[in-house]
């Protein structure tokens, strides 16, 4: 299950990926703002996996009817044609998806764990450059030397902080 969720997930953001470029290529062309192309794109690959784990029966799959699979006569027990167990024979069980669910979920909670803890020293090692540099002072006059005051709008100019 968990195979199949990042699977659908995946290909969710790439299709969002897709139309944001597509939609900022467009509105590139026509000389408007493209960010809100991205942010489109990204609260959608959001949305639209939460939304189907919230809400599944909005999302249920088509049923697709499927001719059915006449065995050949030669393929009984008896043969030494090895025949499926999907298509009725006494084959032995491969590698399913849902082996795959344990693997999945802790290399998902390992990376997750380790992306948390890196945000965190990066959080920290700016906070500590802040402290050192003077201290954040960004909403008085946008003149301090901290490392995160040139995204910060000015309050005086209403441009971006020098």
């Amino acid at each position: 299950m968990i195979a199949a969720w990042m699977l659908y997930c995946a290909g969710i953001g790439l299709a969002f990926v897709i139309a944001g470029h597509a939609l900022e290529r467009g509105l590139h062309w026509a000389g408007r703002p493209t960010r809100w192309a991205w942010c489109v794109a990204l609260a959608g690959s959001l949305l639209v996996p939460a939304a189907a784990w919230l809400v599944p029966d909005a999302f249920r799959a088509l049923s697709v009817p499927m001719p059915a699979i006449a065995l050949p006569p030669a393929a009984d027990a008896g043969s030494g044609v090895a025949v499926p167990a999907a298509l009725g024979g006494t084959g032995s069980r491969g590698l399913a998806p849902s082996d795959l669910d344990r693997p999945l979920t802790w290399s998902w909670g390992l990376a997750s764990a380790t992306l948390l803890g890196a945000l965190a020293i990066a959080a920290l090692r700016l906070a500590r450059r802040c402290v050192a540099a003077g201290g954040p002072r960004w909403w008085t006059d946008g003149a301090s030397s901290c490392p995160i005051t040139w995204a910060l709008p000015s309050r005086a100019s209403g441009s971006r902080a020098s």
